[in-house]
């Protein structure tokens, strides 16, 4: 298992990553077989209301887990693999009474593999930031079949990135490589600093161009924002954190660093201009004709999800 373990005699524990450094969970049974499905209030005598520890959601990571569609090395590749088989009871939490009234992503398919960053990207893009030149120590040890590379004496991963390495093999698609330096696991963006980093760091993603197609120093990436504009289409994005406005405000709350990577317009050229309607507050009268309300994500206990609702509004 790549969470360190080359061999198990008994069932891995669920693991609490909520605390530094991470620990065992006590609230679990010492015997409980985490190999199986179980309910965390019946089995671990844990509490809808209670927060358990959270499990890997990146780019390599995913397609590992699902294995060309075998879904089968969920456990083996997750960095909490005594949770994976975990699950509450969602008649009666908000995610389960809204399934009751509504159908909920029916026919759905992420865009892209891992977590929320790359598929808010190609939410509005269709496509992966590029980060040309990307320091290697942002880009992956891989194998040659395209899997993270493990340690042969520890069983874990040697090194995981944000940024894909060009050359590399592609696991998901056997016998193609990577042509750029894709932006694929959550990085920061230098139109927007957060203050645990500092201007001009090369851990920060650089600008991405979606207003220069002349520009041959960086991928020409428009957006359905640009894509709108130029048609003469009014839009605007709502933050809908309800405390800070992007770009006015320059000073970033440390509360809100964790929102930042689901933003993803901020990332483009012209989401630091005055031109971009990113804003909190809903307005009164007639609106834009189109209106993204990208609500924030939320993570409660086992259930982690994050909805962004597009509307389009009559004229």
């Amino acid at each position: 298992m790549v969470s360190g373990s080359l061999s198990l005699t008994t069932p891995p524990q669920p693991i609490d990553n909520n605390v530094t450094p991470a620990q065992i969970d006590t609230r679990f049974p010492s015997d409980l077989n985490t190999l199986l499905p179980y309910n965390l209030v019946t089995k671990a005598n844990l509490q809808a209301s209670d927060k358990t520890g959270d499990i890997v959601h990146r780019f390599w990571h995913e397609q590992l887990q699902i294995n060309h569609g075998k879904m089968n090395h969920f456990v083996s590749w997750s960095d909490n693999p005594g949770l994976v088989m975990s699950y509450f009871d969602a008649t009666n939490l908000p995610e389960g009474q809204l399934a009751q009234q509504y159908t909920m992503d029916d026919n759905f398919f992420h865009a892209a593999f891992g977590g929320s960053f790359l598929n808010h990207q190609f939410l509005i893009a269709a496509a992966a930031p590029v980060y040309p030149n990307a320091p290697a120590s942002m880009q992956p040890t891989l194998d040659a079949s395209g899997k993270l590379a493990l340690d042969s004496t520890t069983g874990k991963i040697i090194h995981d990135g944000n940024i894909t390495p060009i050359g590399a093999p592609s696991f998901s698609v056997p016998g193609d490589t990577f042509r750029k330096n894709y932006a694929v696991n959550t990085i920061f963006s230098v139109n927007l600093v957060p203050t645990f980093s500092t201007p001009g760091s090369a851990s920060l993603l650089p600008s991405q161009n979606d207003s220069n197609p002349a520009d041959t120093s960086r991928p020409y990436i428009p957006t359905i924002g640009d894509r709108l504009s130029a048609k003469q289409v009014s839009w605007k994005w709502y933050s809908g954190d309800g405390t800070t406005r992007w770009p006015a405000r320059p000073a970033i709350p440390p509360t809100m660093e964790r929102f930042l990577r689901t933003r993803p317009l901020i990332r483009f050229s012209n989401g630091i201009t005055s031109r971009l309607p990113t804003t909190t507050t809903m307005p009164r009268g007639k609106m834009a004709s189109v209106i993204w309300f990208p609500l924030l994500t939320c993570r409660t206990r086992q259930i982690s999800f994050s909805i962004c609702k597009i509307t389009i509004c009559p004229p």
